[in-house]
C-alpha cells in the first residue's frame, strides 16, 4: 500500500468545464492501469470529449484500461470505438 505524503481530502467539484478540467489531469497521471464503472451515457461522453485524447495516449503508453458499463442500441457505437 502506498504511504501518502499528505492527507487524502474529499471535496466537490462543480460545472461541467472544471469536473472535465480535473478528470483530464487525473487521467494523464496514471501510470499503469485505470478502471472506471459508467451509466449508458459514459462512453459518449468519453469518445465525445477531451477524455477521448488523453484515453488514446494512455494506449500509447500501453495503460492498462477498463470500464464496465450498461449497453444499448443508443451508445453501442461508442462501445465498439
Amino acid at each position: 500500500m502506498p504511504i501518502l505524503s499528505t492527507p487524502e481530502t474529499t471535496g466537490v467539484i462543480y460545472g461541467e468545464e472544471n469536473v472535465m478540467s480535473k478528470l483530464v489531469k487525473g487521467m494523464s497521471e496514471i501510470k499503469t492501469c485505470a478502471v472506471a464503472c459508467w451509466d449508458s451515457t459514459g462512453p459518449s461522453a468519453a469518445v465525445a470529449s477531451e477524455m477521448w485524447t488523453v484515453t488514446k495516449e494512455l494506449l500509447k503508453r500501453s495503460v492498462s484500461l477498463r470500464a464496465i458499463t450498461g449497453i444499448n442500441e443508443d451508445n453501442i457505437s461508442y462501445c465498439r470505438r
